[in-house]
C-alpha cells in the first residue's frame, strides 16, 4: 500500500539528509523542518543505503520492520524472565500480531522508533530488578548505593536510554512512556516496604547527568539556530495537555484499549484479572507487568489530546499478559465446548450466517462487493471452525497455534485487498505521473506546501521522482524560479484548485493538469493541479502580515 502522507514524513526527510548531506537538521523541500528529532531518519537513511534505494516506499516500510522485530525480541525476554519460556514465546507472537503493534510495524514514522527505545529502557529495567528468572521482589543492587557513588554498568546504560527517549518524537513524551510503569512501580514497593531501599540505585547524581545530556543534546543545538523551536515545544505539549489539540472525553482509553488489543483482547483482560491479586499483594513480576500495560492509560487520560497510538508503547505488557491469560481461558473453554456437540461446525455455521448477513445488508459499502463477501464468510467459518478445534486441544501450545494460525492468515489476505481496494492514493500517483512527464526536465518542480493538510505536503515531495522544491507562496515562487536561472518568468507548481486565486495575484495562471480526485477531498476545489505560472513583471508586492504567517520555520 502506498505510505500515507503521515506515514511519508520521515522517509522524506531521510531522503533529503542523503542527498545533502545535512544530518542533524530535517528539512522538507529544502526548508528547515523541526517538528521530529533526526536519528529515526538517520535509521531509514541506513536502511536505504544498505538496498541501494533512494526512496521507496517498501524499503521505507522494511525500515520500521527492522525497528519492530527487536521490540518483539525485548518483550520476549522480559516475559522468559518474568514467566518462563512458554508464556515467552506466545508473548512475543501475540504482539506481533495484535493489529495496532502490526500496524506501526510496517509505519517508518517516529512511534514504532521510539517504541523500541522505551522497550528497551524497560528491558534493562527488568534485568537489574530481576535478577532471577521468575523471581518475585527482587532489588536491584544491595546496600544503601550513595547519590554520588558508582552503579553497575548496565545502570548507566539504562540513564543513557532514557535520556534517549528522547531522539525519536520530541521532547518528554518518551521519558514518561518509559518511566511511569517504573515510577509506579518502584514507588508501590516503597511505600509497601516502608523503606526508599527500592528507589536508592535510581538516585544517581551521575546517572540522571548522563540522561539530561542525551535527552537535550539535539534540542540545545537546534536552538542555537532556530529559537522558534521553543515556540514548537510550548504548542505541542500545552496543547495536548490542555488545550483541546486531539481533544477526547477522559473515558476514550477504556475504549480504545480493548480496540488496540484486538484479536487477544479477551485473553489480555483475562490475564489482567489473574494478575490482579498477586499485583496488589506484593511487589513482583505481576506488579510490574499490570505497571506496564495501565500506566499508559491511566497517565495519557488525564491530558486533553488523545489518540490510541500513544498506547503502542504498553502493549509488549498487555502481550505478556494475554499470554498469562491463554492457560484460564483455554482451560474455561475447553469445558464449556466439551458441553456442546459438534461445536466448531456449529460456531463455524452461525458466523458463516452473521458474516453473510452483515454483508447483504453494507454491500454498496464493501470494496470488491460479492467477491469480498463471499471469500470473507467463507474465511470466517473456516477460521471459526479451526479456532474452536483448537480450544478443544489438551496441549496448551497446540491450541495456541491452532489459534495463531487463522490470524496469520487473516494478514495474509488483508495485505493484497488493503492495497488493492483501500488505497486512497491511486488517482493521485496518476496525477503525479503525469505531471512529471509534462515539466521540462531543466525545470524546477515547486510544490506548495499544503495549507489545507500539512502532512500531505511530505506525501508529494516523496513520491516525486524527481525533488521538489517547497514553496510558501507565489512570490517565493517567484523568487526560486528566478534564482533558478532558465526561463525565469514561467514555472511549474504542484498546488490545489483553492490555490488558484492566490496564484493568479502573481501572474497569469494555466491548468496544465488536474486529478480526477484526491485523497481526502470534500469538494473539488481541493484537487492537485499542475499550474504553469508566467509571472507579472515587476511582480506586485506581497503582504507582508501574510507573508510573515506562511514563512515562518514549519513544524
Amino acid at each position: 500500500r502506498t505510505l500515507t502522507g503521515h506515514e511519508s514524513v520521515q522517509p522524506q526527510t531521510s531522503r533529503e539528509m542523503l542527498s545533502s548531506g545535512h544530518w542533524l537538521i530535517p528539512t522538507i523541500g529544502g526548508d528547515v523542518w523541526l517538528e521530529r528529532p533526526p536519528p529515526p531518519m538517520w535509521w531509514i537513511g541506513i536502511v536505504y543505503t544498505v538496498t541501494g534505494v533512494k526512496a521507496s516506499d517498501s524499503i521505507a516500510r522494511l525500515a520500521a520492520v527492522l525497528a519492530a522485530l527487536p521490540i518483539i525480541l525485548l518483550t520476549v525476554g522480559i516475559a522468559k524472565r518474568l514467566f518462563g519460556k512458554g508464556v515467552a514465546v506466545m508473548a512475543g507472537l501475540i504482539l506481533a500480531t495484535m493489529h495496532e503493534f502490526y500496524s506501526y510495524a510496517i509505519n517508518p514514522e517516529a512511534d514504532i522508533f521510539l517504541c523500541l527505545i522505551v522497550t528497551a529502557v524497560l528491558a534493562l529495567f527488568v534485568s537489574m530488578e530481576f535478577p532471577h528468572v521468575r523471581t518475585t521482589g527482587a532489588v536491584a543492587g544491595s546496600g544503601k548505593p550513595s547519590f554520588f557513588g558508582t552503579r553497575p554498568w548496565p545502570m548507566a546504560g539504562f540513564f543513557l536510554l532514557l535520556g534517549a527517549t528522547n531522539w525519536a518524537k520530541g521532547l518528554l513524551f518518551g521519558t514518561v512512556m518509559a518511566a511511569a510503569p517504573i515510577v509506579l512501580y518502584l514507588l508501590g514497593r516503597a511505600l509497601q516496604e516502608r523503606s526508599f531501599h527500592p528507589l536508592r540505585p535510581y538516585l544517581w547524581c551521575w546517572g540522571w547527568l548522563i540522561a539530561g545530556a542525551a535527552a537535550l543534546a539535539w534540542p540545545v543545538a537546534v536552538i542555537g539556530q532556530y529559537p522558534e523551536i521553543l515556540q514548537l515545544w510550548q504548542e505541542h505539549y500545552l496543547g495536548r495537555l490542555h488545550r483541546g489539540y486531539l481533544r477526547e472525553p477522559w473515558w476514550y482509553y477504556a475504549v480504545q484499549v480493548p480496540y488496540v488489543l484486538l484479536p487477544w483482547t479477551l485473553p489480555a483482560l483475562v490475564g489482567l484479572l489473574c494478575s490482579a491479586r498477586a499485583a496488589w499483594q506484593h511487589a513482583g513480576r505481576e506488579r510490574f507487568i499490570c505497571c506496564w500495560a495501565l500506566s499508559a492509560p491511566l497517565l495519557l487520560s488525564l491530558a486533553d489530546g488523545k489518540h490510541h497510538h500513544y498506547l503502542l508503547h504498553c502493549l509488549g505488557g498487555w502481550a505478556i499478559l494475554a499470554a498469562v491469560g491463554l492457560a484460564p481461558l483455554w482451560g474455561w473453554l475447553q469445558d464449556k465446548l466439551r458441553l456442546i456437540p459438534y461445536s466448531a461446525a456449529l460456531g463455524a455455521v452461525a458466523m458463516a450466517l452473521l458474516a453473510g448477513t452483515g454483508g447483504i445488508l453494507w454491500y454498496s459499502r464493501i470494496p470488491g462487493r460479492w467477491g469480498t463477501i463471499v471469500g470473507a464468510v467463507v474465511f470466517i467459518s473456516l477460521a471459526t471452525w479451526v479456532i474452536l478445534t483448537a480450544c478443544q486441544q489438551h496441549h496448551l501450545l497446540r491450541a495456541f497455534v491452532g489459534i495463531l494460525a487463522p490470524i496469520l492468515a487473516a494478514y495474509w489476505l488483508w495485505v493484497p485487498y488493503q492495497a488493492s481496494y483501500l488505497d486512497d492514493y491511486k488517482e493521485d500517483l496518476v496525477f503525479l505521473r503525469g505531471a512529471e512527464s509534462l515539466i521540462p526536465n531543466d525545470v524546477p518542480v515547486l510544490v506548495q506546501y499544503d495549507w489545507t493538510a500539512p502532512l500531505e505536503t511530505f506525501w508529494v515531495l516523496y513520491h516525486m521522482r524527481r525533488p521538489g522544491v517547497l514553496i510558501r507562496d507565489p512570490w517565493q515562487a517567484a523568487e526560486k524560479t528566478a534564482n533558478g536561472g532558465q526561463n525565469s518568468s514561467t514555472a511549474y507548481v504542484l498546488a490545489r484548485r483553492l490555490d488558484l486565486p492566490l496564484y493568479r495575484r502573481a501572474g497569469t495562471v494555466e491548468t496544465v493538469l488536474e486529478s480526477t480526485r484526491t485523497r481526502g477531498e470534500k469538494n473539488p476545489d481541493q484537487r492537485r493541479v499542475l499550474y504553469r505560472i508566467h509571472f507579472t513583471q515587476p511582480l506586485p508586492p506581497a503582504p507582508e502580515d501574510y507573508l510573515r504567517v506562511v514563512r515562518r520555520t514549519l513544524w
